[in-house]
């Protein structure tokens, strides 16, 4: 517990314990920065509600927008390859330009939305009485360590 700043009250047991989330017989401590809260949070349990867990951000689209933007300009190079060697009709050539054009426009907007978005994450909301939240971050979509954390907070609460 002094890795996290926090100290155990008499009586109190450790029945959860990750880098950014502790759950005791007795309160919820989340460490601030880590789980996106703006300071550090104790709770008794008596004053936390029953969590909800949401699952947010996107996987990343990374591939398939550099493949789609690589097709787009490839798609460009031939329209302009093949301009230059034959007089291809109009028809093909806006055929080629949109085609070309579409491609480039998803495919950036892949690539840029995978590098702005947020990365999958699992977020753990456990109100409080007085209209506050408690937000707890876990990466990835339905993490596994989120459920424990239930399992045992749900303990926890019962044990009151």
């Amino acid at each position: 517990m002094t890795a996290h700043n926090f100290e155990l009250h008499q009586e109190e047991t450790v029945m959860f314990e990750r880098p950014h989330v502790v759950v005791t017989n007795r309160r919820l401590l989340v460490v601030r920065g880590m789980a996106k809260t703006k300071t550090d949070a104790v709770v008794p349990l008596g004053e936390v509600g029953a969590p909800t867990k949401l699952n947010g951000g996107q996987q990343s689209r990374v591939g398939a927008g550099a493949k789609l933007f690589g097709g787009g300009a490839a798609i460009f190079i031939v329209q302009i390859f093949f301009e230059q060697i034959s007089n291809v009709g109009d028809r093909v050539g806006l055929i080629l330009f949109v085609t070309g054009f579409m491609a480039l426009l998803v495919g950036g907007y892949f690539l840029i939305g995978s590098f702005l978005g947020a990365k999958p994450n699992t977020l753990m909301i456990f109100p409080m009485a007085d209209g506050e939240e408690v937000v707890v971050r876990f990466p990835d979509w339905d993490n596994p360590e989120a459920d424990e954390l239930t399992r045992q907070f749900a303990r926890a609460k019962r044990a009151i």
